[in-house]
């Protein structure tokens, strides 16, 4: 009898922090494993789909899981060992210190997270978003479960208040120590729970945000008819339309954010308005604070703001970053059919059909763009073009700028592309990380029925 089993997409490696948003495209090497090492075989008689991305690796690239199916049944791979077989099986993490997978799994009408090979208590439902995470800095589990009516929050064995429904935003101190969530109570009414600091209820609450050091905690309200900059509990702005996406200044002392008046939107920083647009998007501070970057819209063009000037209108704008060093900023702009970059107010490099990405080495001097021309897609290197492929993906600097790395699509399997040097061809390529040092490269990679970490070295 031939068993099936269909190997289902796991976005991203290592555990999930329920903060998420774009990280540094540089990973730490920090207790990586730079040790080549096969660390699944899916036995034979075993159907993989390669319509699915099938592997999560840990990030340390020590362990690497799949979830499979068997007569119907859904089931965890983790090295040789198979886990108990469930109705369904999804959302698989692994824990920071990489030596326990956890996922949620169905049995008939109720869900339980599992824990290593230990099911935790059935729920009537286990929330998809946020979806189950480890603690940043520990290995406690975390989720948002229902039982009835009643939405709660789950830490290890340990349910919280009850709620009519829990917001899917959620976010940990950057210590790891706390973490906040919105609750919906059966008044109608929002609060933000985050340990004892938070009881004032509003109408809404979104965009929550820690300080860099964990001590305050900012976000948008509105209450009645107005919005707030609420912070640590206490209103921080005059009344507006609408109060999002607030960020601070890296040394935590200024919340910039974006606020509407009627039908104007601006950047407010500090307690300082911004120009008034049809609308707008971003807020970013430069590596030293001084500067707040956005893009501001208006009459059919977009203006890249830095601090209070307004750069050159285009058709389209795309990703913006502000340089390691100093404030000069590097985005994506459309003029007509074409996109180009664009590094402070000068306009670098061709023009292309499309512009998909770009990467800044550590020191900001070097400018990697993924590009598309004429239905091939290449990377462009400081100017120089690499050879095209059908698609390339997670361009990455080594920690001392001078290498660079990215997966490469070709025949529809998939190579590491390291300073012109590719790796040998796999079924799918996992995000590359360099050594301290720049002379290793590991990344993961799924090979017919084998889940390998792989290891270039480049001297």
């Amino acid at each position: 009898m031939r068993v099936q089993v269909t190997l289902f997409l796991l976005l991203g490696l290592g555990s999930m922090s329920w903060d998420s948003g774009r990280q540094s495209r540089a990973r730490s090497s920090a207790n990586v494993s730079f040790e080549e090492k096969r660390l699944n075989v899916v036995p034979e008689g075993l159907e993989l789909s390669v319509q699915f991305r099938p592997v999560l690796f840990s990030e340390d690239g020590r362990a690497a899981a799949l979830i499979a199916q068997k007569n119907g049944k859904s089931l965890v791979l983790v090295g040789d060992m198979l886990g108990r077989a469930y109705d369904e099986i999804h959302d698989l993490v692994i824990s920071q210190d990489h030596q326990t997978v956890a996922y949620v799994a169905g049995h008939g009408r109720k869900m339980c997270v599992v824990v290593g090979e230990k099911p935790g208590r059935e729920y009537d439902e286990v929330a998809e978003f946020p979806k189950p995470a480890f603690s940043p800095h520990g290995n406690e589990i975390v989720y948002v479960a229902r039982e009835g009516p009643f939405w709660f929050l789950v830490r290890g064995e340990k349910e919280g208040d009850l709620f009519a429904a829990i917001d899917g935003e959620t976010v940990w101190s950057p210590d790891g120590k706390e973490l906040a969530f919105i609750g919906y109570s059966a008044d109608m009414k929002w609060r933000v729970v985050a340990g004892a600091r938070e009881k004032k209820e509003y109408d809404r609450i979104h965009d929550m945000v820690y300080s860099p050091d964990g001590r305050s905690l900012a976000y948008g309200a509105r209450d009645g008819q107005s919005s707030f900059l609420i912070q640590d509990g206490v209103k921080k702005s005059p009344p507006f339309d609408r109060v999002w996406g607030p960020v601070f200044s890296p040394d935590g002392k200024t919340i910039a954010y974006k606020a509407q008046k009627g039908t104007r939107k601006f950047i407010v920083v500090g307690d300082k308005k911004g120009e008034e647009f049809e609308d707008i998007s971003g807020a970013v501070f430069s590596a030293d604070g001084s500067t707040v970057a956005s893009q501001g819209f208006v009459e059919g063009r977009g203006h890249m703001i830095t601090g209070n000037r307004r750069g050159t209108g285009y058709d389209y704008l795309g990703r913006f970053e502000f340089r390691a060093q100093g404030n000069e900023l590097v985005y994506i702009a459309k003029r007509r059919d074409k996109m180009i970059l664009v590094v402070g107010d000068r306009e670098e490099g061709e023009e292309h059909d499309f512009i998909t990405d770009f990467a800044l080495s550590p020191d900001g001097k070097t400018i990697a763009c993924v590009v598309k021309d004429g239905g091939q897609i290449r990377l462009v290197l400081g100017g120089a073009k690499e050879d095209p492929f059908e698609d390339v993906r997670w361009p990455t600097f080594s920690p001392d700028g001078k290498r660079f790395a990215y997966i490469a699509v070709t025949a529809r399997r998939e190579v590491l592309v390291v300073g012109g040097r590719r790796s040998p061809v796999f079924d799918q390529v996992f995000e590359p990380v360099f050594s301290a040092d720049g002379r290793r490269v590991a990344f993961g990679v799924l090979s017919g029925r084998e889940v390998w970490w792989k290891v270039l070295n480049l001297d």
